[in-house]
């Protein structure tokens, strides 16, 4: 027990001997089981699989900092940047920093021209909310005393119209030679008469001036209505589309189009839905152009279009080959010369079997 605590350090352990050395002379070891070829490509394969996450790993760890150990509590997350009370409402918060860095001065100039920005903006947004409303309740009473005048007009012709008939009742249907000898026998009722039939004319002319102009304001705010909804279609499915080529890494939408035609096309064709079909859905059904139906649509076609390359991809069964040898005829005749062996052959030959057949 002294030795252990004597303050004196002890030697080192020796280091355990090396494993033996086989001479030459030694008999041989004996020999490792060989790999099949399945067993190489695996293990290759299971190598490099191993390389590219080593290498995922170490990409990662340079982007996000030092793995943790399995076990270790994550590191709590960094605090936000303390933001100023007069911090602008519009900045980015990650400017926080640098805006409690400006000078004050600076900071007040930036605070009010961020105000009078803000109050422009507001001054602007009521302004024209104002003219909206003023535009939009012009428009209606413009309307109401169209309409008004219309029925005004009408309620005007049908009076005129009643009273006529009943003033000239036996000068309506007079023929217009008899109107001319009404004109020389008695002038003064003939210009009533005609007086009569002018206002009727010119109240049925107005009312069907009126009449056009409603129809033609209708007609425009349909179209300016279809127009609207027009843009607002297109640029929805824009976004459909963008999104699909984004999901599915698809750069040029051009050459995407010929995709289209050769394996979606076909797709559609072989489960029933028509070439106009199909266009009509695309161009006017929002949800055929979803970027999700256009998904499903894509994927079933790519799947049906790959089970009929593979089909047609299949090996064609090959007559096994033909084993070395004479073959024996089943009728008792000469042999087939093709499909002897070449000693089988001079051997024939020798005897004139292949003269005798040809002959």
């Amino acid at each position: 027990m002294s030795e252990f605590s004597s303050t004196e350090t002890a030697a080192p352990a020796a280091a355990p001997p090396p494993p033996p050395q086989s001479s030459t002379s030694d008999t041989a070891a004996a020999p490792q089981p060989r790999l099949s070829n399945g067993d190489l490509r695996a293990h290759v394969a299971r190598e490099r699989q191993a390389r590219q996450e080593r290498q995922v790993r170490d990409s990662m760890r340079d982007l996000d900092g030092p793995t943790p150990e399995p076990g270790a509590a994550p590191p709590p997350p960094s605090p936000e940047p303390a933001v100023a009370d007069d911090f602008p409402r519009f900045w980015k918060k990650e400017w926080a920093s640098d805006w409690s860095n400006l000078p004050p001065e600076l900071r007040a100039r930036i605070r009010d021209r961020e105000n009078e920005r803000d109050a422009h903006i507001n001054r602007t947004r009521g302004e024209f909310d104002q003219l909206r409303r003023l535009y939009e309740d012009n428009l209606r009473r413009a309307q109401e005393a169209e309409q008004h005048h219309a029925n005004g007009l009408m309620q005007a012709f049908a009076l005129l119209d009643a009273e006529t008939d009943k003033a000239f009742a036996d000068v309506k249907n007079m023929s217009p030679a008899e109107l001319a000898r009404l004109a020389v026998d008695n002038p003064e009722k003939y210009a009533a008469f005609e007086n009569a039939r002018r206002k009727l004319v010119q109240l049925a002319e107005r009312a069907t001036q009126i009449h056009g102009h409603r129809v033609q304001a209708q007609q425009q705010q349909a179209q300016e209505a279809a127009q609207q909804q027009k843009q607002v279609w297109d640029a929805w499915r824009a976004a459909q589309d963008r999104e699909f080529f984004r999901r599915n890494h698809i750069a040029d939408a051009k050459n995407f189009d010929k995709v289209r035609q050769d394996v979606v096309m076909p797709y559609l064709d072989e489960i029933g839905v028509s070439r106009e079909l199909a266009a009509h859905y695309w161009n006017h059904v929002p949800e055929f152009r979803s970027v999700q139906l256009q998904q499903m649509f894509y994927d079933a076609a790519r799947y049906r279009a790959a089970q009929k390359s593979a089909a047609r991809a299949l090996p064609v069964a090959k007559p096994p080959p033909q084993q070395p040898g004479s073959a024996h005829q089943q009728n008792g005749g000469p042999p087939n010369l093709e499909a002897v062996s070449m000693s089988e052959f001079v051997r024939l030959r020798d005897r004139g079997v292949g003269n005798r057949r040809e002959r």
